[in-house]
C-alpha cells in the first residue's frame, strides 16, 4: 500500500491498486478516458515520491523529466504527492507551441521497421479502409477520397521519420483547425491505429514510437471548439473563400497538382482546402456546399 496526497486529501491505495482506481474509489473526480495508458487524458504531476517506469512508458522524455505520469497505469511503489496536470499547463507560456519545432526528431529506425515505406502503405490502407466505415471517424473525411488521405499521411510520416522534405500539406494545427475533436475521439483513433500496427506485424516498441510522433501534435488537434486558421501572424475567419500568395509549397486539393511558393491560391477558411489557379473557377461554384 502507498499513501497518496492529492489536492488536500490523503488516502492509502490497496495492494496492487492503480492510482486512478484509488481516486475513483475515494470519489475523487479527475479526467480520464481509455484507462489503459493510450489517450493520455489522465496525465498528472508527481511532486514528490518515485514514479514507476510503467507509468511514464509512453510519455516523451520532456514529460518524464517534468514528473508527468499516467495514473491509470500507475501502481505506486511508495508514497506520492500528486498535483493536477493543469498546474503545469498554467505555468506554460501561451505561445509555447509556437516555439516547438514543426516536426519531432527523425526516427530512421522506425522508417526501417516500416520497410522504407512498404509496411507503412499496408498499415495506412488497412487503417483508412476502417476509418471510412467508422461512425465516429468517417464524418471528418467527408468530401475527401481514401487514396488522398493515404497519400497525405504517407508523405507526412515519411518526412517525420526521415527528415526529408516530402510533405507539402498543412501542419496538423491548420489541417484540423475546424474539427472539434475530443479526447475520446482522439483515443478511439489511436486504438484503431495501434490495432492496424498489430495486424501488420509492427513490433510493440516501434508501434509506440509511431504513436509518440502522433501525440507530439495532440495539443494542436484536441479541442472543444473550432480554431481560426493561422497564416503567419494572421488568424482567418472560419467560413468562405479567400485568396492568398503562399510562401511555401503545397498540394492542390482540387487537382492534386503541386503549388509552388509564390503562387496565388484560393482556400476555404473553415476546411483549409487549397486550390491552385487552374481550379479557382471551380471553387466559386462550390461555396454553398462546403
Amino acid at each position: 500500500m502507498a499513501k497518496i496526497s492529492y489536492q488536500g486529501q490523503t488516502f492509502n491505495t490497496l495492494e496492487g491498486e492503480k492510482v486512478l482506481n484509488a481516486y475513483l474509489r475515494q470519489g475523487i473526480t479527475v479526467p480520464f478516458s481509455c484507462r489503459n495508458g493510450v489517450c493520455h487524458s489522465c496525465k498528472q504531476i508527481c511532486a514528490s515520491g518515485s514514479i514507476p517506469v510503467e507509468a511514464q512508458k509512453s510519455l516523451s522524455a520532456t514529460e518524464r523529466e517534468q514528473g508527468i505520469f499516467l495514473p491509470c497505469v500507475c501502481v505506486p511503489a511508495g508514497d506520492m504527492e500528486i498535483k493536477p496536470f493543469s498546474e503545469l499547463k498554467n505555468l506554460a507560456s501561451k505561445d509555447a507551441s509556437s516555439t516547438r519545432p514543426k516536426y519531432p526528431p527523425p526516427d530512421l529506425e522506425l522508417w526501417a521497421a516500416l520497410e522504407e515505406g512498404q509496411l507503412l502503405t499496408v498499415i495506412l490502407k488497412d487503417f483508412y479502409s476502417r476509418v471510412y466505415q467508422d461512425p465516429l471517424l468517417s464524418p471528418y473525411f467527408h468530401g475527401t477520397t481514401m487514396q488522398r488521405s493515404i497519400e497525405k499521411v504517407y508523405s507526412f510520416m515519411r518526412q517525420i521519420c526521415t527528415g526529408e522534405n516530402t510533405f507539402f500539406g498543412e501542419r496538423p494545427k491548420n489541417a484540423h483547425h475546424w474539427m472539434v475533436i475530443s479526447e475520446e475521439i482522439f483515443s478511439h483513433r489511436e486504438a484503431l491505429m495501434i490495432d492496424c500496427h498489430r495486424r501488420a506485424g509492427l513490433s510493440e516498441a516501434m508501434s509506440e514510437r509511431w504513436m509518440a510522433m502522433e501525440r507530439y501534435y495532440k495539443q494542436d488537434i484536441v479541442k472543444s471548439e473550432p480554431w481560426k486558421r493561422d497564416f503567419g501572424n494572421t488568424s482567418l475567419p472560419l467560413e468562405g473563400f479567400e485568396e492568398l500568395i503562399i510562401d511555401s509549397g503545397t498540394i492542390c486539393d482540387g487537382c492534386g497538382g503541386v503549388i509552388e511558393a509564390g503562387e496565388n491560391v484560393k482556400y476555404h477558411l473553415r476546411l483549409g482546402t487549397v486550390y491552385c489557379s487552374r481550379c479557382n473557377d471551380q471553387t466559386t461554384g462550390n461555396n454553398n456546399h462546403l
